[in-house]
């Protein structure tokens, strides 16, 4: 495929400072790709080419579409930001006052250390929330490249945060005693990685001409998600005779909770005077009218570079704004829709998206899903259920709900070690087999308790005991937190640090492990319908395991549930956006604490996924936790669209038994219309 005028341009300028205002769906990365094999063909040193990025998994793919473009491998220096930071610490590590052999703490070394100065302070309540606080208010510092010595004297010319606000000076002193004590042991945190080579670049001229003289030319991605410490870097990187290219889009600024400042675009402009803009306008993905009604919503953003985004597609299908009763009838409606329209049009199912602002807007559409035998996938689900700390905590699930299920029994008897070795596991099988019963009997059955002995017997028993307790009290009382309690009495966490010295491996687990944990919680809780029992958990938890295992082979046979935030580089025929009112999108914290602009991107970046069709669903009330109903409010984003690309629906109750009447009978033709032309 040809470059466009502007991708061209982009692609032929290979000096001085460039600046790609790069808008969704304009092939941001083939102008990337091709620009490095320019800058190649123009005599550039591949080893002195950077390119930078924010995941390891998009400089993979980088790498992956370079080496098949040039059909060699090539020795561009393709990473993410904290990759480039670590090799230029390596390097450097006695001009930076370190040994040698860095040791990097990962996110748990952090908490444990913090833990102990919590500990120590007047602070006795709430501890792991405090410690998490302390923690994003150090990275925060770090990223705005403040040392201790540097903290403003006033709260407010750090941070609005009230909670950073409230406990400032508390705070100031925590960092302090943390900055002091992971010098005194040569130790970096991740934020370590980009403040320590950027303060270095800052203060040392020779190492910054050396470093100017190795980057002949820089190109960053996504240069809107970079923080104060990344600009800083790549500023000073590229030196006083900058060769750069940055690629970004203010619009799709959505991650400032993790840093991220946009206004980074614009702070280009007065560093770089002769700074070149581009404008890749051209959209190869949206019809007509979504772009016009994404360009009408982010018009109410304050902008410097103003972009807007054209076609090369017709107008379109308007844009479907749809009125629901409740989350339940939009969640019937929606699934109803997608059944509708892919009879209708011959579609497959991996056409249809269905976004929404945060996790837990899924579970009823899952349960409309599930009851229409429809096969879904869920974002991430896939690597997921693959991990062995998430199969081994389904495995006790299982077992709490089935005690004769020998497979789930094997697999956790000794997960972790409580000195049940493989003789004791073979005495229960060939129990189980003489008596014909199932593992768990087996272990309590008398033959075997002759069999064993000892410190084997004893935790054996325990380990029953221990399960048939917690099963006793969890289909009793449908209590999460009596499942909580169960897995810390497993030490389950020690177990993973036993496993291996490599603590970031764990920390990946211990997440993984949270997020299941979290989804458990809740569906078992009655805070989005009806709150699940541990059997259903269980039944709910192996059909998603089913379905990711299916939708890695067969992507196009499922239709994808993700949030706004996952799908952000996504493109989908057909898309769906739920939960549309106010306090939903814009979120309710964002609301208070003013923050619409990034809302309102986010609603863009929604917007501009669907390729063909987009439809916004919103509800006019929900079930209240007393047993009455909640007046919603329809999302200000939703108001803010041009009436002439949309087309407003209320979907009553009585209108969807119309609907779903028709969808019926039109079944019911398709079948016939296929019956005949078999006969024929």
């Amino acid at each position: 495929m040809q470059l466009n005028p502007q991708q061209q341009q982009a692609v032929d300028t290979i000096t001085g400072p460039c600046l790609v205002i790069a808008g969704a769906g304009s092939g941001k990365t083939r102008v990337i790709i091709n620009k490095i094999k320019n800058l190649i063909a123009h005599g550039v040193p591949d080893k002195n080419i950077y390119a930078v990025t924010f995941t390891n998994k998009a400089a993979a793919e980088m790498r992956e579409r370079l080496r098949a473009d040039l059909k060699t491998k090539s020795k561009v220096n393709i990473s993410t930001f904290h990759t480039l930071g670590l090799d230029f610490v390596k390097r450097e590590y006695k001009l930076l006052r370190l040994k040698e052999k860095v040791i990097l703490a990962d996110t748990h070394d952090q908490r444990v250390l913090l833990r102990d100065l919590v500990l120590h302070s007047e602070i006795k309540e709430n501890i792991d929330e405090q410690i998490t606080s302390v923690q994003n208010f150090i990275s925060l510092a770090k990223n705005k490249l403040l040392l201790p010595g540097d903290m403003p004297s006033n709260p407010l010319d750090f941070t609005k945060n009230p909670d950073y606000i409230q406990n400032y000076k508390y705070y100031c002193k925590l960092y302090h005693y943390y900055f002091q004590y992971m010098q005194s042991i040569s130790t970096l945190d991740f934020d370590d990685l980009i403040l320590l080579p950027t303060t270095l670049l800052r203060h040392n001229d020779k190492v910054r001409a050396k470093y100017n003289k190795r980057v002949k030319y820089l190109l960053v991605d996504e240069y809107q998600d970079t923080n104060t410490s990344q600009y800083e870097f790549v500023k000073l990187l590229v030196g006083d005779d900058p060769n750069f290219t940055v690629v970004g889009d203010d619009d799709q600024s959505i991650y400032s909770w993790r840093g991220a400042q946009p206004e980074n675009l614009n702070r280009l402009q007065e560093d770089f005077p002769n700074l070149q803009v581009i404008f890749l306008e051209q959209n190869y993905r949206s019809t007509e009218n979504i772009l016009t009604a994404a360009n009408e919503l982010i018009a109410n953003n304050p902008h410097i570079y103003h972009k807007s985004l054209k076609s090369v597609h017709g107008k379109g299908d308007l844009i479907k704004v749809i009125a629901h009763e409740s989350p339940e009838e939009e969640a019937y409606a929606v699934v109803e829709s997608i059944i509708e329209h892919k009879v209708n049009h011959n579609t497959n199912y991996g056409d249809y998206a269905v976004l929404y602002r945060g996790n837990h807007q899924s579970r009823l559409l899952e349960k409309e899903f599930e009851k229409n035998e429809i096969p879904v996938a869920i974002n991430g689900d896939a690597s997921f259920f693959e991990k062995s700390e998430i199969k081994d905590y389904i495995a006790y699930l299982r077992l709490l709900c089935n005690f004769d299920d020998d497979k789930a029994l094997m697999r956790i008897i000794n997960v972790p070690r409580r000195e049940i070795g493989s003789k004791t596991v073979v005495e229960i099988g060939e129990v189980a087999k003489k008596y014909n019963c199932s593992f768990m009997d087996a272990c309590l059955h008398e033959d075997l308790l002759s069999r064993i002995q000892g410190r084997a017997l004893q935790q054996l028993q325990n380990f029953m005991d221990l399960i048939f307790h917690t099963a006793e009290q969890v289909h009793e009382t449908n209590d999460f937190f009596v499942l909580k309690r169960f897995f810390d009495e497993l030490e389950y966490q020690d177990f993973l640090y036993e496993q291996t010295e490599n603590k970031k491996e764990v920390e990946a687990q211990l997440q993984n492990i949270s997020i299941l944990l979290d989804m458990i919680r809740r569906w078992m809780s009655d805070a989005y319908g009806d709150p699940m029992t541990l059997n259903e958990v269980v039944q709910r938890l192996f059909l998603r395991e089913m379905s990711a295992n299916q939708a890695k082979e067969h992507s196009e046979e499922f239709v994808q549930l993700m949030t706004i935030h996952a799908s952000k580089g996504l493109e989908f025929p057909y898309v769906h956006i739920i939960g549309c009112e106010e306090n939903s999108i814009p979120h309710k914290t964002s609301i208070e604490e003013g923050n619409i602009e990034e809302e309102r991107r986010l609603m863009y970046v929604g917007i501009t996924r669907a390729q063909r069709e987009l439809t916004l669903n919103y509800s006019v009330s929900k079930k209240s936790s007393g047993g009455g109903s909640t007046e919603l409010v329809v999302s200000r984003f939703i108001n803010e669209l041009p009436e002439e690309v949309i087309d407003h629906q209320e979907l009553t109750p009585e209108r969807r038994e119309e609907k779903s009447q028709e969808n019926q009978l039109k079944k019911m033709d398709k079948l016939l219309s296929i019956l005949q032309a078999n006969e024929q």
